[in-house]
């Protein structure tokens, strides 16, 4: 288990980048599966990979989860009136989607949900 733990650090420290590849959280996770049937607490772990506990947390989680299940189902909405004439907030994503016309509660809303 401390193998894993070991394995896992070294290759942290070698990564390009800030983001963890998919076999580095496999290893985390794997880690933690074990160290938690040992009766290892989240503080233990995170501290023992050098992550936070909400991480290894989140990485257990996703893991356990099928990615379909992770996904928001967008539907395409029709307006009635011409967007120019509409006003008000406007939501424009990192992937270009642009989202417009909407009470800004409901863009709140929206915005919670996509975390």
């Amino acid at each position: 288990m401390e193998d894993l733990a070991a394995e896992f650090c070294r290759r942290a420290k070698e990564r390009p980048g800030f983001r963890y590849s998919k076999e580095l959280r496999r290893l985390a996770v794997e880690y933690t599966r074990q160290s938690r049937e040992q009766e290892y607490s989240w503080r233990q772990i995170a501290e023992r990979l050098g992550l936070s506990e909400s991480a290894v947390a989140d990485w257990l989680r996703r893991e356990r989860e099928p990615e379909a299940s992770r996904c928001l189902r967008v539907h395409e909405v029709k307006l009635t009136e011409p967007a120019a004439l509409i006003g008000g907030p406007v939501l424009v994503m990192p992937s270009g989607a642009r989202i417009e016309g909407i009470a800004m509660s409901d863009l709140v809303d929206l915005l919670r949900a996509l975390g």
